[in-house]
């Protein structure tokens, strides 16, 4: 199933330690990011598996928010 496999790569990067402190903003939201993935896949699997519409759709405005959400990790990085 892609929702176990991409939980787990999701658990394994919030697993990592920051390179350096400088990304230590970066990482923290990063990992709530991921914490946020987790959870949504959690709801998306338990909506397929009793075919649950209202989770289903809650499910959906997870995954819309998560490419927003990402946006704004991406704008925490380090500046070089």
């Amino acid at each position: 199933m892609a929702a176990d496999g991409s939980t787990c790569a999701a658990k394994q990067l919030a697993a990592l330690d920051p390179p350096s402190e400088s990304y230590r903003v970066f990482d923290d939201a990063m990992d709530t990011a991921l914490a946020e993935y987790i959870d949504g896949m959690r709801v998306g699997r338990q909506a397929a598996e009793q075919r649950n519409v209202s989770k289903l759709r809650e499910w959906l405005t997870t995954v819309d928010r998560f490419g927003s959400t990402m946006q704004s990790v991406r704008l925490s990085l380090p500046t070089r």
